[in-house]
């Protein structure tokens, strides 16, 4: 910080709070007036260095340095942009942006939080995400963070209950959670008015195809090259189990011996899934070996959930299709040909025996082949 016009100051001239901490606030200068904003942060005296104008260097007070960080960088980015395009602003214009927070719209966080966010997600915990924007869109297209309030939650959730028939509403709660705690980093809200929200964790069904399904998706014709890469690498992971990020970073170099070789994107561990024959050919459709970089044409996610749905949709699938539901039913079929569980942790790169349990609990079909074979005598 290299502007004279700002510096943080520590208001020991304001009632201390109860714990002896001072509020810390933004002293703007312009033309011999001062503008004071607050940052949200307070702090005891002894742990601030006046010479530095900031905490002093030590890690537990690191939180406190991350937060007026960004509040300074509010006022900075406002003041270098009007200076530089020439246009005029009083401390008055100045403390209207710092507080905007409330005002600004919804969306604009939520939707860049998205984007930051789908770098280092799931794809499928990014759908939920991405669902939960459109539905609160529906719910109020002029949303805005200060209008986030207990009631308005309660009454979104009791519309996505009633007139959307969502019956899964804990996942969309821990999203909503998950950003509205970012927001209350970055200083734009007081209070996560999400977490005091109270919905009963339900139990998931897992969507997967059948075999017979799967058939009637692969004997689809597709018109478009897009299309057709969302089939085919659907259709992929099926066979590999392989997550969206993995199958469209995958190169010839993670391929050997019939066998793909990677570090998965979300839980950074190695796994070796050897390649079934469909999975090969679709990979030779590619011309794999000879391929420079990534195998698979790149594909939105978002493009692809849209691509399977209709693809399913001329399927006479009727299911809700994801991509993600690739993966579904690769553990699924797995466990309908009487695999050990350990064996499909080991090729689904599963850090808990727990998630693997759910394809085998999948349907009672499993659960009754298997049983068929249990003899006490």
């Amino acid at each position: 910080m290299t502007d004279e016009r700002l510096k943080f100051i520590v208001r020991t001239d304001l009632k201390r709070k109860k714990d002896g901490k001072c509020p810390v606030n933004i002293r703007v200068t312009m033309n011999s007036k001062t503008l004071k904003l607050s940052t949200g942060v307070c702090i005891l005296i002894e742990d601030w260095n006046s010479n530095a104008g900031f905490p002093k260097k030590r890690k537990d007070l690191d939180k406190y340095k991350s937060l007026l960080r960004k509040k300074m960088r509010i006022v900075e980015d406002f003041m270098n942009d009007c200076d530089r395009y020439g246009k005029a602003y009083t401390l008055k214009d100045i403390k209207n942006h710092y507080n905007n927070g409330a005002k600004k719209s919804f969306f604009d966080f939520y939707w860049d939080f998205y984007r930051k966010k789908s770098k280092d997600i799931s794809e499928g915990t990014l759908y939920v995400y991405e669902v939960l924007g459109k539905q609160l869109e529906e719910f109020n297209p002029n949303l805005k963070l200060g209008d986030i309030t207990y009631d308005f939650l309660s009454d979104f959730f009791y519309f996505l209950k009633t007139q959307k028939k969502v019956n899964n509403l804990f996942n969309k709660r821990k999203c909503l959670v998950a950003f509205l705690t970012e927001m209350k980093k970055g200083g734009h809200i007081k209070e996560n008015v999400a977490s005091e929200i109270s919905l009963p964790k339900q139990k998931l069904k897992e969507v997967f195809l059948t075999k017979e399904e799967l058939s009637a998706f692969s004997d689809v014709d597709v018109s478009g090259l897009g299309m057709e890469v969302t089939k085919d690498v659907f259709e992929f992971c099926c066979y590999t189990g392989l997550r969206y990020g993995d199958a469209f970073n995958l190169t010839k170099d993670d391929i050997s011996n019939n066998t793909i070789r990677i570090e998965q994107g979300k839980v950074k561990a190695f796994v070796d899934i050897p390649l079934m024959e469909r999975a090969l050919e679709i990979l030779k459709k590619y011309d794999y070996e000879n391929s420079k970089g990534k195998i698979f044409p790149n594909r939105e996610n978002q493009t692809c959930n849209r691509d399977v749905k209709i693809i399913a949709k001329k399927a006479g699938i009727k299911k809700n299709l994801t991509f993600h539901i690739s993966r579904h039913t690769f553990g699924t079929r797995l466990a309908e040909n009487s695999m050990n569980a350990f064996h499909i942790q080991e090729l689904m790169g599963h850090g808990s025996i727990r998630t693997t349990e759910r394809y085998i609990k999948t349907n009672k079909q499993i659960l009754s082949k298997a049983m068929k074979n249990v003899s006490f005598i």
